[in-house]
């Protein structure tokens, strides 16, 4: 076995049978001297460290390695998530493709959801109420007409309280715990609410909205589609991306004389917004999977869950829907002579989430019970509409709608205050073009507001 062992060794490298002269002879000592002349004597050193140096640096090699393999492995778990303009543009492509929806005349566009909101009621009368909040949970089904008009049938859960106090003072501001359900409503855009748990603002028409994303994604960004409940959307609520904001409104609605061009404007528009991200895929409440979009909005962010297959919303978060304010009236006590139902008051209310349980369908009527709620023609011939300064109060506004009540053409005001400091104040006009003007002068006259228009929406 030795032998055959020298064999190979001599084969592999000859070196290691040459001549090697004794330490202790003449010629090993003549060679030492000549390699290490000059040099200090090297201190011994043991063959053990040498691998203690080798085998480390081999291991940080291999370390290397194995890293760069993992980063350029085509693995998807290392695949960068797609960014939020592109995953909405490639929705809103999706969307484009669909057939448009039309309503003929006499006919409704049908759709059934379920929400969660968070009500607070700021004041009653003119009594601070700071702890008058509940969570309330309803099933609505809703129906809209070309003429902006939106009916609701809603069964609405009792109110559900964060404490004993918040229960207190929601029963002392004149409001049910459990409310009269199911409510019918009916609601025209711009007709005025009467007090902070109205009947909501009717459905957006937004047939007249631009098609082109840039000029889409500009109109809602600073407030000017001409469409005033949407523009006024609170700012505190909007946070750095008010476009988004107004978007989701559109989004949630309801709206009519929208096309399938617009919807697909609308997501093109949105891919432009700053701030907003993608969320990947989310699950709602009621159970559907869609991919998820948020942007800031005030102190929370506001949430949007799309289905990539069709580009219907599947759910909304955290976001403030003029149309869904009425379901604060089936909470009146009307008994109670003191209460919100009696001497109005002001409310704000978010909803936490909003899940459509059926896709838009057109219908031919409404069922009876709704259609007894549909309100007169209206005998309006104008609307004001005009936001406060920051810091005008409650008793301020109450003084000067009593002054307008008693010009000529039956001046109605009435104000709600969701974006508080700020108070949004709206007179329907019932004469003249000359009652309007003196109307409107007053108003301005009082320096409460930051603009007054005629005519808004």
């Amino acid at each position: 076995m030795k032998a055959d062992l020298d064999t190979l060794l001599l084969e592999s490298d000859p070196v290691h049978h040459m001549a090697i002269p004794s330490t202790g002879s003449p010629e090993f000592k003549q060679i030492w001297t000549t390699i290490n002349k000059g040099r200090p004597e090297p201190v011994p050193r043991r063959r053990h460290r040498t691998r203690r140096i080798v085998f480390p640096a081999l291991t940080l090699g291999l370390a290397a390695i194995l890293l760069l393999i993992s980063q350029l492995w085509p693995t998807t778990s290392f695949r960068p998530a797609p960014s939020a303009a592109a995953t909405l543009r490639s929705i809103a492509r999706v969307v484009d493709a669909q057939s448009a929806v039309v309503l003929g005349s006499g006919q409704w566009l049908e759709q059934e959801v379920q929400a969660s909101c968070t009500a607070s009621i700021l004041c009653g009368g003119t009594t601070a109420t700071p702890n008058a909040s509940a969570t309330i949970n309803a099933d609505i089904d809703e129906w809209s007409n070309t003429k902006s008009t939106t009916c609701a049938e809603s069964t609405i859960g009792a109110a559900q309280f964060a404490s004993p106090a918040n229960q207190q003072a929601w029963v002392a501001a004149g409001l049910l715990v459990h409310p009269n359900s199911p409510l019918v409503s009916c609601t025209t855009v711009n007709e005025p609410q009467s007090s902070a748990v109205g009947a909501g603002t009717g459905a957006f028409d937004i047939s007249s909205l631009p098609t082109d994303p840039a000029t889409l994604a500009q109109e809602l960004e600073t407030g000017t589609t001409g469409l005033a409940d949407l523009d006024r959307l609170p700012s505190s609520e909007t946070g750095t991306s008010p476009g988004f904001a107004r978007a989701v409104a559109l989004l949630v609605g309801p709206t009519v004389g929208a096309s399938p061009s617009f919807w697909s404007a609308l997501l093109n528009a949105m891919a432009t917004m700053t701030g907003v991200s993608d969320l990947g895929s989310v699950t709602t409440h009621s159970g559907s999977t869609g991919v998820g979009f948020t942007a800031e909005a005030g102190r929370t962010q506001m949430t949007i869950v799309l289905s990539p297959s069709t580009g219907n919303l599947l759910e909304a978060r955290n976001f403030q829907d003029p149309a869904l304010q009425g379901s604060g009236s089936a909470f009146a006590n009307h008994a109670d002579p003191h209460g919100i139902a009696s001497e109005g008051g002001s409310s704000k209310n978010v909803v936490a989430w909003l899940d459509p349980i059926t896709s838009p369908s057109v219908v031919d009527g409404l069922p009876n019970s709704v259609q007894r709620q549909l309100p007169p023609p209206s005998t309006a011939t104008g609307l004001i509409q005009a936001e406060t300064h920051s810091g005008v109060t409650l008793e301020q506004l109450v003084s000067l709608a009593r002054e307008l009540r008693q010009f000529p053409g039956s001046p109605l005001p009435a104000f709600s205050n969701p974006n508080p400091p700020v108070w949004l104040f709206t007179v329907t006009m019932h004469g003249t073009r000359d009652n309007e003007n003196h109307v409107e002068a007053v108003m301005k006259q009082t320096g409460l507001f930051a603009y007054v228009q005629r005519n808004a929406g």
